[in-house]
Formats: C-alpha cells, sequence, structure tokens
C-alpha cells in the first residue's frame, strides 16, 4: 500500500457508483484473464481501490457504462 493514497473497500466503490455495479461484478471483473475492471491491490484477504487510480480509469471508461454518475 502506497502513503498517502486512498484506499475503497468493494462496498465503498459500490456505494460511490450508487449500486449500479454490485459485488458478483466486480469479483468477475477481478478473476477474468483480461481484467475489465477498475485497478484493486490485495490487502492480505482485502480487496482495496487506490482511488487515484480509480479515478484514472472512470475517465477512461465514463463513456462504456451508461447512465454512470461520477461521485
Amino acid at each position: 500500500m502506497t502513503p498517502g493514497e486512498t484506499y475503497l473497500t468493494t462496498e465503498e466503490l459500490i456505494e460511490r457508483w450508487g449500486h449500479r455495479i454490485g459485488e458478483p461484478t466486480l469479483r468477475m471483473w477481478r478473476t477474468r484473464k483480461r481484467r475489465r475492471g477498475p485497478p484493486f491491490i490485495k490487502h492480505g484477504q482485502r480487496v482495496l481501490y487506490p482511488l487515484s487510480a480509480l479515478e484514472l480509469w472512470e475517465k477512461s471508461m465514463t463513456a462504456n457504462i451508461p447512465g454512470l454518475k461520477l461521485a
């Protein structure tokens, strides 16, 4: 983990996206060979999403997720 970086849990990410993407979808995105979802790290058993990388990913994918409103 990078000092000073903000990380979101899976639940916080789902909340950020207004519950439009659920945990099963995020899990599927993480486990596919060609990862489609946002960048993440594993810290022990926890999956965390670095906010700075997540924001860059959201900007790159906004056109591909109809109706998604970024926080």
